[in-house]
């Protein structure tokens, strides 16, 4: 009986140090088209676009966020940094197909942060959830799962 009271206790305590509360995750792509595509050497054409994915949270003010460090993407690994947002909205893009604008406005003592990623890599066995954030917080491991699918946003020429 004291065993199980105590593997209990372990499991309950494992649960709380590797969840972190996230009130809301949004996940955007977006496409990229280069304004002036380079020549590869030996005269082809280089790759003219790419993929870019967005992702921003909305954490408590006052509560301590991890130090992210991936995010696992439909079978991609990308490295994740976190960026504060400085204003309480940001402007995101205009939806593809609806051509609606896309505003994140945080609740009240709510804030907005963007994670950036970047060196995206494919993973050879995905993970089961489809988005996935991993970071450290108080030297324990922080993870976010969600099942989402990301919106995709309007084309976005550069020059």
């Amino acid at each position: 009986m004291l065993k199980t009271l105590f593997i209990l206790l372990l499991l309950q305590t494992s649960v709380v140090q590797t969840d972190y509360p996230v009130k809301k995750l949004w996940l955007f792509s977006k496409t990229v088209y280069n304004g002036t595509v380079p020549k590869l050497p030996g005269g082809g054409q280089a790759k003219g676009y790419y993929k870019k994915m967005l992702c921003y949270i909305e954490v408590g003010k006052d509560q301590p966020m991890p130090a992210w460090q991936t995010a696992v993407l439909y079978g991609k690994q990308y490295v994740a940094e976190a960026v504060p947002v400085a204003a309480d909205s940001v402007a995101v893009g205009v939806i593809k197909n609806t051509h609606s604008a896309v505003v994140i406005k945080a609740e009240t003592g709510y804030k907005l942060v963007e994670l950036m990623l970047t060196k995206p890599i494919e993973l050879e066995k995905p993970e089961a959830c489809p988005v996935m954030l991993s970071g450290i917080l108080n030297g324990k491991p922080a993870t976010v799962r969600a099942k989402d699918t990301p919106v995709e946003l309007a084309p976005e020429m550069m020059p």
